[in-house]
């Protein structure tokens, strides 16, 4: 009987792997015959569209309105994975109350998306199409379409892109013979440049959240320069803060090559989900060895929206102390390629003397960042100290026809008398379509930022024209950063989003030329390069 009992168990045994491995090999195969980087289909009733995809680390579902704009984003995988686009009359608008959209879903990933009249989304009913309607071409579905009163419909679709993804790690070394008296020095984790305060600092006691007084003037200072973090090293250890700037653990020491750009998304989306604003000071840390190894991987999130994933680690040795940093920035799908290679190298000297270049410009390329935001959204004070605050300005100034504010906003000349002329001739020709005009210019939406180093950008901005109005409703403005202030250089428009970015890619050269001429007449106000 002991034997028959042992011979059952072993039978039941190796049924029971058996029974695994077949479950195992069906797992497999359904993988293998999953679409990958692809929708497999798309499901729809009244109100509610079902999306079935497959997606790598390195792509994401792109649902978009129309040709490409605007548009949401998000990853999952590996593996197949459901999205859902909802319509929802109880999406949150701007001022607070709640108004009708649709809510998309993927990736762990909830986004509200609101239609109104003057909106990105063109004002109109959302209509799921029925099975047979609904049509797939080149790995993009359309399945729903924006009914207008008095337009056309515009379809609503969704397929796959490449996603976001790091560009290459960046290493950045801040010693204490970089600081002031006190210790004291500032990073800017898009240029890799560090800088003393322009100052001398009131130190507190180190303990969070502020390790020194934030006065107006100094908030001036670090939103010009663009500085995100403060380190204090002192003899024996260091402490840092951050400025107007999120952050987040992202994973282990040892997990840097692990973390991909769809988590760091995903850690700031939930923020955002939760109502979790940039505070002016979010997070600090004290008494950090100069002996320390390397630390967690943290996720961090600029003023300026920039993504991205960074490690410290103490350095001491015989000839200096400091911090080492490497970090990587999360570049958007929008661009065309990675993010600046040059971005942490010493800048290069250019042709004029006593001037900064970005980075050599055949070694940089153009990276890009979403800001989606509309003008109305910015403070009303006059702000210099990013690309698309100066272009909210400039827009502002724009529709209440404020020529003497465009010169104060221009490194270019303008002749006002001449300007202020033109808009009279064009009130008196064509008063109806003037108007217009300068509605939608009040209304516009700065989608995205594309740069060229870190001192040449170009904001792209979706003029809302009503249907059949404006046959170029994107417009591509240069903006230059001159002594810490980005002011306006000269605008394109343009049919298409895709088209604005092709603009900035063919332009860049003789953009950065005329770069340098402007920086040149501003000579005296620009930092001579640093010694080789």
């Amino acid at each position: 009987m002991r034997a028959d009992a042992v011979v059952r168990a072993r039978a039941e045994e190796a049924a029971a792997i058996q029974n695994q491995q077949a479950v195992l090999a069906r797992m497999a195969e359904r993988q293998r015959a999953a679409p990958r980087n692809a929708v497999g289909a798309v499901h729809c009733t009244d109100r509610k569209a079902v999306i079935d995809y497959s997606v790598d680390a390195d792509h994401e579902l792109f649902l978009f309105v129309g040709s490409g704009y605007p548009g949401w984003s998000a990853g999952q995988g590996p593996g197949p994975a459901k999205a859902t686009v909802e319509a929802s009359d109880q999406v949150r608008l701007d001022d607070g109350s709640m108004g009708r959209g649709f809510v998309f879903v993927a990736g762990g990933v909830r986004t509200a998306v609101a239609i109104t009249e003057g909106g990105p989304v063109p004002f109109g009913d959302l209509v799921f199409r029925p099975e047979g309607a609904i049509t797939g071409q080149a790995g993009t579905f359309t399945f729903a379409d924006l009914r207008q009163a008095d337009g056309p419909l515009v379809p609503l679709s969704v397929g796959v892109r490449w996603g976001r993804r790091f560009g290459p790690v960046a290493e950045k070394t801040v010693a204490t013979t970089d600081a002031d008296g006190q210790g004291l020095v500032f990073l800017d984790l898009e240029t890799g440049q560090t800088a003393r305060p322009p100052f001398a600092l009131t130190l507190h006691p180190a303990h969070g959240p502020a390790f020194v007084d934030l006065t107006p003037e100094l908030l001036e200072w670090v939103r010009a320069q663009g500085m995100d973090l403060l380190l204090r090293l002192g003899d024996k250890g260091w402490d840092q803060m951050t400025l107007e700037m999120q952050q987040d653990f992202a994973g282990q020491f040892g997990e840097w090559e692990t973390v991909t750009p769809a988590q760091v998304a995903g850690i700031f989306a939930r923020k955002d989900a939760k109502g979790q604003v940039r505070d002016l000071v979010p997070a600090s840390s004290f008494g950090h060895a100069y002996r320390d190894g390397l630390g967690p991987v943290t996720a961090f999130r600029t003023r300026r929206d920039t993504l991205g994933i960074y490690q410290v680690e103490g350095i001491e040795n015989d000839t200096r102390k400091g911090v080492g940093f490497r970090y990587r920035l999360v570049q958007s799908a929008a661009a065309s390629a990675p993010a600046p290679a040059a971005g942490f190298a010493k800048p290069a000297r250019t042709s004029k003397p006593g001037l900064f270049a970005p980075g050599a410009p055949a070694s940089v390329l153009v990276g890009a960042r979403e800001v989606n935001r509309k003008v109305a959204g910015f403070p009303a004070a006059v702000d210099l100290s990013t690309p698309e605050a100066a272009c909210a300005a400039f827009h502002r100034a724009g529709a209440r026809e404020d020529v003497r504010a465009w010169v104060e906003l221009s490194w270019t000349a303008v002749d006002v008398a001449e300007t202020e002329a033109q808009f009279r001739r064009e009130r008196q020709a064509d008063p109806e379509g003037t108007a217009v005009y300068l509605k939608a210019v009040a209304d516009a939406r700065i989608v995205e930022v594309l740069n060229w180093g870190a001192d040449l950008a170009q904001t792209i901005t979706w003029l809302p024209f009503p249907p059949g109005k404006g046959n170029n409703p994107f417009s591509a403005r240069t903006f230059a950063r001159i002594n810490g202030q980005w002011k306006n250089v000269g605008e394109d428009r343009l049919p298409s989003l895709e088209a604005a970015r092709a603009n900035f890619e063919q332009k860049k050269e003789a953009l950065w030329q005329q770069y340098q001429d402007l920086a040149e007449g501003q000579a005296g106000a620009v930092s001579p390069p640093e010694a080789p």
